[in-house]
């Protein structure tokens, strides 16, 4: 409902368009798929790689109208939130994902520039394994950082950080099931590591849930509040 969601936004950008980036989720391309479509997907994936080529070309067409008119609407960032990866690494090999996944990422995120808006990646899990790939397709920020798939922000702002913006890494895991200190002590950690140079935007690695305690989610932006500051 392409025409209530730009309705939401021109009425957003009316109320706090001068005080935040107001973002949306589009992605057309590649997901992990889910547990029962998994083996006709694989099947599918060595037996007849046309239509999958075929599947992304249509969903992209159908996402550019749909990007267009929420940009023209009012917003300045689109969230591309399609997962790759498991904790382990990708789903796709690296090979399959420069096939599968980087001509279409990197159409997709030149669509969100030709209207405007800033493109974000979010990819949970152990995206090492196709961070070059990743990086080739042009977009802004890079979200997620899934420290539970043993991702080192530090590592990667040293290794990365001269070439994308880093989003995410305070463990959202520990946000949920951890105590106040714990969460506070990692988001100090994140800043610790994620500010230095610029670059970095101070966020949880992954989804604020249903049933994250209130005082574990206000701790992490207490110390965001507090200290994360440039002097």
């Amino acid at each position: 409902h392409t025409e209530e969601e730009a309705e939401w936004i021109k009425r957003l950008y009316k109320l706090i368009g001068s005080q935040r980036l107001i973002a949306f989720s589009a992605d057309a391309t590649f997901h992990i798929p889910p547990g029962d479509k998994m083996v006709q997907f694989s099947y599918m994936l060595f037996d007849h790689p046309e239509k999958l080529h075929a599947q992304y070309k249509r969903a992209l067409a159908e996402e550019e109208v749909r990007i267009k008119k929420l940009v023209e609407a009012g917003a300045e960032c689109v969230y591309m939130n399609s997962d790759y990866c498991h904790n382990r690494g990708p789903f796709l090999s690296p090979k399959q994902f420069a096939e599968f996944v980087t001509p279409y990422l990197r159409q997709q995120t030149e669509i969100i520039h030709k209207e405007g808006a800033f493109a974000i990646k979010h990819t949970d899990g152990n995206i090492l394994p196709i961070m070059e790939e990743l990086l080739s397709c042009g977009f802004d920020v890079l979200q997620s950082l899934d420290p539970q798939a043993g991702i080192n922000l530090a590592d990667m702002k040293k290794r990365f950080g001269h070439r994308i913006c880093l989003a995410g890494n305070v463990n959202c895991g520990m946000i949920h099931s951890g105590t106040r200190e714990e969460v506070a002590n990692d988001s100090r950690r994140a800043l610790k590591e994620g500010m230095p140079g610029g670059g970095f935007i101070f966020m949880s690695s992954n989804t604020i849930f249903e049933g994250v305690p209130l005082e574990n989610y206000m701790a992490m932006w207490e110390v965001w509040r507090e200290e994360g500051k440039y002097t």
